[in-house]
């Protein structure tokens, strides 16, 4: 049997507090440090085990797609103020 599969994953980063952002301006530190990396380690890692050859499989780590948005805006599309296409993503 030969089945293909594509396995999506999407995550949204946002900074929580105000305190959290003015603490990372204070330190030079960003809460998002080491996301990207996160997510393409997750995406190696399900290869490798796919690949293992005691699983059989066969698979490849795509280069991830990061899509940056206003929040405000965000928040408008969500309540309905603004249109979906006022976020100016590509898909």
């Amino acid at each position: 049997m030969n089945l293909r599969h594509t396995f999506y994953t999407s995550g949204v980063d946002r900074i929580a507090e105000w305190t959290d952002e003015e603490m990372g301006k204070l330190l030079k530190y960003s809460a998002f440090d080491g996301g990207e990396e996160l997510w393409k380690n997750l995406q190696q890692n399900l290869a490798n085990y796919i690949n293992d050859p005691v699983n059989g499989g066969e698979a490849n780590a795509m280069k991830p797609t990061t899509e940056k948005v206003d929040y405000e805006t965000l928040v408008d599309v969500l309540n309905g103020k603004k249109l979906l296409s006022a976020l100016k993503c590509d898909d």
